[in-house]
């Protein structure tokens, strides 16, 4: 059985915003596409008007020269069109979509242990601009940061809140590598000796310190590895981020949740009822008398509002 996910999104050089829909399904220990889209948001004379319409097999560009039947065996049938076709002049409005999603950072793989890619030293000629969702170019973004003296204060202060003994970081770029060190009175202490805890937390303050963050960032449960006192600063900042960029958390942390007490309806409920994923968003007005004598958290965990086994 099929599935399909679709989003809209604006469109500045166009009459209107594009619709991009994906309809895909489970083969062979992957998925392959059976229908997608790019169009108006909104039909013109009762008609779509596609950018690009891939249905039963049979992809078809829409351009300004007229529509253009594609052979099917050029079209990868497990990937986008948008992975596939990137002519910014002769496909802008799927040019434009790419450049978009490209924009998006989603941190989910934290992976612990002496082997770490944020612990060893990493390559010198990676990009410095942005945090790669894999972290191989921590050493270098850090360096970027820390040469803003605003953010470079913030990350030293959100250290000095985890170990108050921390004093600073540096970043070596020697033999083709780049590493972090941290600062501690007389000592000076590669990443390769810290904690795992300590390099999560430094590649969260890393996310959620920037100061010109992409504009969706996505983080997958930020509270693992961490003590449990660091979270309610993990909460401030990112609620502090949240003013300079779009965050999406997934959380098992009622502490994090409990950050939310104000805006209870920032966060979203998922549970699985008969073998279907259901998201509901806390209502603020419901919640008012009990938001009175509860934190937001403390009614997550006490099963009144969902999201529990029981």
């Amino acid at each position: 059985e099929a599935a399909s996910i679709g989003a809209v999104m604006t469109y500045p050089r166009g009459p209107q915003p594009l619709r991009h829909v994906l309809e895909f399904r489970s083969e062979k220990q992957g998925f392959s596409l059976r229908d997608e889209r790019i169009e108006n948001e909104k039909p013109v004379y009762t008609k779509p008007s596609y950018y690009y319409h891939y249905s039963h097999g049979r992809p078809t560009l829409y351009t300004a020269a007229g529509e253009r039947e594609l052979p099917r065996d050029t079209i990868e049938p497990d990937k986008s069109i948008l992975a596939q076709k990137r002519d910014s002049d002769a496909y802008p409005e799927l040019f434009y979509l790419t450049s978009l999603y490209e924009k998006i950072s989603i941190y989910r793989e934290w992976t612990f242990g002496r082997k770490t890619i944020f612990r060893e030293p990493q390559k010198a000629d990676m990009r410095n601009d942005r945090l790669e969702e894999d972290f191989s170019n921590l050493g270098l973004f850090l360096n970027r940061l820390r040469g803003i003296p605003k953010t470079k204060n913030a990350i030293l202060e959100g250290l000095r809140e985890l170990y108050e003994e921390f004093c600073d970081f540096d970043i070596k770029v020697e033999g083709g590598t780049v590493q972090v060190f941290f600062t501690e009175g007389d000592f000076v202490i590669p990443a390769t000796r810290l904690s795992d805890g300590t390099l999560r937390y430094l590649c969260l303050l890393a996310i959620l310190c920037d100061p010109a963050p992409p504009p969706l960032v996505c983080i997958e449960e930020p509270e693992l590895g961490l003590h449990p006192d660091i979270l309610p600063k993990v909460a401030d900042r990112l609620v502090d981020a949240s003013q300079r960029t779009q965050l999406i958390v997934t959380t098992h942390s009622d502490i994090l949740v409990d950050a939310m007490s104000e805006r209870p309806e920032a966060v979203i409920i998922c549970e699985k009822h008969s073998g279907q994923t259901t998201m509901e968003r806390l209502n603020k007005k419901m919640l008012s008398a009990w938001l009175q004598q509860y934190r937001l958290g403390e009614l997550w965990t006490r099963g009144e509002l969902g999201g529990t086994r029981w």
